[in-house]
């Protein structure tokens, strides 16, 4: 899917009333505004056709309208009186947004989050690297001891060597 096929879907996906964002892999998570629908997610930034075609069939099982005319909508209208559906030409209805309160969500609260579970994430495999450091400083600590402890040992038996060559040749001069 190229870039301007792209902004018209997600542009249509905004004036419809759903909401999106891109995760870090680069898919896409669309999310309808009946939120009983599933949400939908996928890589559109692929140049896969297919991909487009499979979307935009999951989008329409959610109530997305595709090809989408901003300045008219065809819908689906049962008349009361003779118990037809017939299609009926509709002009797009935009919802006001509520009144913000004190207390209103920040905009940016999803991206908080997301930046705020990856910065726990990342302080928790910086304190398993610390801990496997220090385990392994330990270890080192303890093999250094162990060498320090022969190397006494051989410095010893070097001394009694040579304490046995000297007594034995020292005679001799």
């Amino acid at each position: 899917m190229n870039s301007k096929e792209l902004k018209l879907l997600l542009s249509a996906l905004t004036e419809q009333g759903w909401t999106y964002e891109q995760a870090a892999s680069g898919h896409y998570k669309m999310r309808s505004p009946d939120r009983t629908q599933p949400l939908v997610c996928s890589a559109l930034g692929s140049n896969d056709l297919n991909i487009m075609k499979i979307v935009i069939r999951d989008l329409k099982r959610s109530g997305f309208i595709w090809p989408w005319s901003p300045k008219a909508v065809t819908r689906k209208v049962e008349e009361p009186k003779k118990g037809k559906t017939t299609m009926h030409v509709v002009p797009p209805v935009k919802e006001a947004e509520p009144p913000q309160s004190s207390d209103a969500a920040h905009p940016d609260m999803d991206l908080l989050f997301r930046q705020l579970k990856e910065a726990r994430n990342y302080a928790q495999l910086a304190r398993e690297a610390r801990d496997e450091a220090r385990a392994a400083a330990a270890k080192a600590e303890e093999s250094l001891r162990g060498s320090e402890k022969e190397l006494e040992i051989a410095v010893a038996q070097l001394k009694n060597a040579k304490q046995a060559f000297d007594e034995t040749f020292g005679a001799v001069e």
